[in-house]
């Protein structure tokens, strides 16, 4: 089930010195920067990574989670912008439905604070 809601990923060396990627990987309640933390997902599809980009994190299953283009250019392969009336709305015919949206609640708060790090910092720039 967990595989189908929320994954974990971790930044590559080059995400761990990327600004945006470590406010996101910054824990909102103790503040320190996590390496592998867990996203909202559920994409059976991968990719190569484009010619002249910078590899920003991975997961068990994809390679490829995150990658940056030049300065302002960043991609996701996980979904930053969820938030539970989202979730709602996505999977509101889903058989798992009640499952996913349990699941979700555990993890809503704090990714919704890494996520609000995230486009902050990114909006700074």
């Amino acid at each position: 089930m967990e595989k189908i809601v929320a994954i974990p990923i971790e930044l590559t060396g080059d995400g761990l010195r990327n600004p945006l990627m470590i406010a996101l990987a910054k824990h909102p309640s103790v503040g320190d920067v996590w390496k592998k933390f867990r996203v909202f997902h559920w994409h059976w599809d991968t990719f190569d990574l484009p010619y002249g980009c910078t590899h920003l994190a991975k997961s068990e299953l994809y390679e490829n989670q995150a990658f940056k283009y030049g300065e302002k250019v960043y991609a996701l392969q996980f979904h930053i912008e969820v938030t539970r009336a989202l979730l709602i709305n996505w999977f509101n015919s889903h058989p798992l439905r009640a499952q996913i949206l349990n699941e979700a609640k555990k993890i809503i708060p704090e990714y919704s604070q890494r996520a609000e790090n995230f486009y902050s910092a990114f909006l700074e720039n």
